[in-house]
């Protein structure tokens, strides 16, 4: 988002949809982030709480320096798109983590939101699990033209999602002669 505020002229589609949630979720949190500790009162609250579960361990001060490390590896903001590879030891943390825990799930603070917003990211198996899409999904379009933000026009809808939720029937709502 910060990036778009730069330019005078954006286009811009995204997805809309809505999800259930049918059965509880755990993952990992990454709080440590401490440019998202600076901000976000999701961080400051989840750190305070899980304070209370790992303080008292025998290893609390290196559970919170790896915690430390690593959320500030997911909370980088300088990666630039073409340097995905960048990702690598997130990537990596997350694999170990779903591999040798029962937790199938990873929230850390958005970078793009500057740190106000979380993002989760969940194996696939959770998704079907545990998760329960909902019609309608639309595709949207954000414009802004010589620096004036236009509305937000839906181009598709999938009221009809097909068979087990992975055949959306998209329609139309939207004409593309009115793209500008």
């Amino acid at each position: 988002m910060k990036e778009l505020e730069k330019h005078d002229n954006v286009v811009e589609l995204f997805t809309v949809s809505r999800w259930r949630v049918i059965e509880d979720i755990e993952v990992l949190e990454m709080i440590f982030s401490d440019e998202a500790l600076k901000v976000s009162k999701y961080a400051q609250m989840s750190l305070e709480h899980q304070l209370q579960h790992y303080q008292n361990l025998p290893m609390a001060t290196e559970y919170e320096e790896e915690g430390r490390f690593f959320s500030n590896e997911f909370a980088h903001s300088h990666i630039r798109p073409d340097e995905d590879y960048k990702y690598k030891i997130t990537s990596a943390y997350a694999n170990y983590v779903w591999e040798n825990t029962h937790l199938k799930g990873i929230t850390y603070p958005s970078v793009r939101s500057l740190y106000l917003g979380q993002n989760v990211a969940l194996l696939p198996e959770v998704v079907d699990s545990s998760l329960r899409l909902e019609a309608p999904v639309g595709i949207f379009k954000f414009e802004r033209i010589n620096g004036v933000n236009q509305p937000v026009d839906s181009t598709h809808t999938a009221m009809d999602l097909g068979k087990n939720n992975t055949a959306f029937i998209w329609e139309l709502t939207y004409q593309p002669e009115n793209f500008r």
